[in-house]
């Protein structure tokens, strides 16, 4: 293998990582401000939550399912 294509796999290796972290940190983010909220956001979520429980939490993309 040359040393251009490690180069070049690392790379995208980093750029797919980096992808992803974004993508949960967004979450993270989102999530915190759901399960801290008050008021009708918080009436809103605990509906949510007993409609459709799992389903509601469920991200595969994280997760890996």
């Amino acid at each position: 293998m040359a040393h251009q294509d490690v180069t070049q796999r690392f790379a995208a290796f980093a750029q797919a990582r980096w992808q992803r972290n974004a993508r949960v940190q967004a979450r993270a983010i989102r999530n915190g401000e759901i399960f801290h909220a008050t008021g009708p956001l918080q009436w809103a979520r605990d509906v949510g939550l007993r409609a459709l429980g799992e389903r509601l939490m469920d991200v595969p993309w994280l997760y890996g399912r």
